[in-house]
C-alpha cells in the first residue's frame, strides 16, 4: 500500500472531472450552480480580493438573483462571503459544466499509469537491494499519513 501513496495526490483531480464554463444567461441559473461573472471595471475594483484578474471576473456559488442584482458566494482559500453584483456590471455569465467524456478519459489515462508503473515496479530483478551489506540502509519515508482528531475511548 505504501508505494501507492503518491496516487492519493491523483484523486482530487479525478473526482473533480474536466469541467469548463459555457456562456449562460442569467435566467437559466440555478441555485448551487457554479458560476464565472465577468465584471465592469468598477465593480472589478470593488471585489478586487475576490477577483481573477486575467479574466476580468469573480468565480462561485450562484444563490440567487433579485430585481437588478445577483447574489453569488464567492471564496478565496481563507475566507468565504456572499456577495451581490449588480446586474448592470456583469459583462458576460458563465456556467461551470464537467465534461463527462473528458474525466473518464482523464480517469483511464491516470489509472492505466498507475497500472503500468506497477507492473514495472514489480516486475522486479530478483535482487534484494534492503540491507546488501553496502552500509546504506533504504528506509520508506510515508508521504501521506491520517490521524483521527477524536478518541473511540467514549469518555473512558
Amino acid at each position: 500500500m505504501v508505494k501507492f501513496r503518491p496516487l492519493l495526490f491523483v484523486v482530487p483531480f479525478v473526482l473533480a472531472g474536466c469541467a469548463s464554463y459555457q456562456p449562460t444567461e442569467l435566467s437559466t441559473l440555478q441555485p448551487t450552480d457554479q458560476v464565472r461573472l465577468e465584471l465592469d471595471q468598477t465593480e472589478l475594483a470593488r471585489l478586487l480580493a475576490f477577483a481573477n484578474t486575467s479574466t476580468n471576473s469573480v468565480s462561485g456559488r450562484f444563490v440567487n438573483q433579485m430585481g437588478d442584482s445577483v447574489t453569488i458566494v464567492v471564496e478565496t482559500p481563507s475566507t468565504f462571503m456572499q456577495v451581490s453584483v449588480p446586474r448592470s456590471s456583469i459583462v458576460q455569465t458563465s456556467r461551470r459544466e464537467i465534461d463527462n467524456r473528458k474525466s473518464f478519459f482523464f480517469s483511464a489515462l491516470v489509472v492505466g499509469g498507475a497500472a503500468a508503473l506497477a507492473v514495472m515496479d514489480f516486475a522486479g530483478g530478483g535482487r534484494d537491494s534492503i540491507g546488501d551489506d553496502t552500509g546504506v540502509d533504504e528506509t520508506w519515508i510515508p508521504l501521506l499519513g491520517f490521524r483521527i482528531p477524536f478518541s473511540f475511548s467514549f469518555g473512558r
